[in-house]
């Protein structure tokens, strides 16, 4: 983020408000320059099926993000330890097998270490299960937790993802979990929602509001009227809003918060809060398209921008306008698990779009570089495109994060191929970011302020020039979570 000094950081947590100290950066405006290091850093190329985009998280504290990488039935999880020397260390999580899918990170067991949560499938709907945890112990290993010391019983799911948060203010974290219908034509629940409880064991809530909600490809969480409590959009088949109470409830403001026809808009295949302008609150662009397994579908991005700082009323309101048409954003193909940072560090948080080719080829991302008028400039020309000549695999996700701490934000990008025929493929690729240094600011934010979580918390940098704003934790979901605590 581009900035000049004095800088006065604000940090919004759950309702209060915490000072961190003052830091100084200098300033650049050059272009996205890219470069793949992924043999470099150690990742393994391994051809596997990248069923969801990664989640990021400092699993152990060491000051150096960690990578988690859900690989579907066939092979573990993958998790890479980051280093000082900025090479990774890997080893395997979630070993027993599983219709693995989605993953996320945070501090369930209150011992300031985040954990791994990981959605598990129901193998077509024939074998609907719960979702699995691991904790991160003392010493930053992770160890397995069973059924019955995490609680997550009570309710079997055709898993896709899962996202931790504070649905009911009392400071730790709470698990939502996204799944598909059932076959069972009389059974109405797709989702399940579980408290935190203070024995830091997970118990299942029975009726929230949300649980019967046919979106079930993805979700992203965000606070739409900055009311403290954290609400969720719903993804597939149509863009669905539910406002969250503040005590494990949901309520669907989907007509009356969003534009009109917004329920016949889509496919989407990723999604992310971005403050566009730098006015305080969040922004929501959905990235047109999507493709699973089957043939893809293309669609337009959706652009919403948040009109909260001119709402007086608490009641269901209009709260976001569609900008789609002047923001000049992409309007065919598809892109999947998008993700968003200030990669030039200009001040403006821009876009990473993974793209979905029409057929087996992988095609080059694209990144929509923030002009700070409310639009976008599309650039393909970047450098962070692994070798595409061959490659058959399309994208899963990626994520954005400074994984060598030198303020330039990099990116990391999964993709796969499975045609349920037992031809499998998929890949990790890091990008470094190899622009030059620019105006940074990294706040190091810890997992927990007076016993609260500050997963979602605001982040907000005040400066004589204008104020910039960033939450906590992931920088674009769809299928995955990451609790990123070093926010840029």
């Amino acid at each position: 983020m581009n900035m000049m000094p004095p800088v006065i950081l604000v940090l919004a947590c759950l309702g209060d408000l915490f000072l961190l100290p003052s830091v100084q950066g200098a300033i650049s405006q050059k272009p996205f320059t890219f470069r793949e290091v992924t043999q470099q850093v150690n990742i393994v190329r391994t051809a596997q099926d990248k069923t969801s985009g990664p989640t990021i998280a400092d699993l152990n504290q060491d000051g150096y993000l960690d990578i988690i990488q859900s690989q579907h039935a066939r092979h573990p999880v993958e998790v890479y330890y980051g280093s000082a020397n900025n090479l990774f260390r890997r080893t395997l999580a979630f070993v027993q097998s599983g219709d693995r899918h989605g993953t996320a990170a945070g501090d369930v067991d209150g011992n300031g270490k985040p954990d791994v949560l990981l959605a598990i499938g129901g193998s077509n709907g024939l074998n609907p299960q719960p979702p699995r945890e691991s904790r991160t112990a003392a010493n930053g290993t992770l160890y397995t937790v069973d059924q019955a010391a995490s609680g997550l019983g009570g309710r079997s799911l055709r898993g896709v993802a899962l996202r931790l948060l504070d649905m009911d203010r009392d400071g730790d974290l709470d698990l939502f979990i996204l799944s598909r219908a059932p076959l069972d034509p009389l059974n109405p629940i797709l989702h399940a929602v579980y408290r935190n409880t203070p024995q830091r064991k997970f118990q299942l809530v029975a009726s929230t509001g949300i649980e019967r909600c046919t979106a079930e490809t993805g979700f992203l969480v965000t606070d739409f009227d900055s009311d403290g409590n954290p609400d969720i959009f719903l993804l597939g088949p149509q863009v669905r809003l539910f406002r969250g109470n503040g005590h494990l409830g949901f309520s669907e403001v989907t007509s009356c918060a969003l534009p009109s026809g917004i329920m016949q808009r889509g496919p989407f295949g990723g999604a992310v809060q971005l403050d566009i302008d730098n006015d305080g609150d969040m922004d929501i662009l959905f990235s047109g398209g999507i493709r699973l397994k089957a043939d893809r579908r293309s669609g337009p991005d959706l652009l919403l921008e948040n009109l909260s700082e001119q709402v007086t009323s608490t009641g269901c309101v209009r709260r976001f306008r569609d900008i789609s048409s002047t923001a000049k954003l992409l309007k065919g193909g598809a892109r999947a698990g998008i993700t968003a940072a200030d990669f030039n560090n200009d001040g403006f948080i821009d876009v990473f779009m993974p793209e979905v080719g029409p057929g087996l080829q992988r095609i080059g991302d694209t990144i929509m570089l923030n002009l700070g008028n409310r639009s976008f400039q599309a650039h393909t020309n970047h450098g962070a495109n692994g070798p595409l000549q061959g490659d058959r695999t399309f994208p899963t996700g990626a994520q954005a994060f400074d994984y060598n701490r030198d303020g330039k934000v990099d990116v990391l990008v999964s993709s796969r191929y499975n045609n349920n025929a037992g031809v499998v493929d998929g890949y990790l690729r890091m990008f470094q970011n190899r622009g030059s240094t620019g105006n940074y600011l990294i706040v190091r934010v810890p997992v927990a302020i007076r016993g609260k979580t500050t997963m979602d918390a605001l982040l907000t940098v005040r400066t004589p020039v204008g104020s910039f704003y960033r939450r906590v934790g992931s920088v674009g979901e769809f299928r995955t979570q990451s609790f990123i605590d070093q926010v840029h």
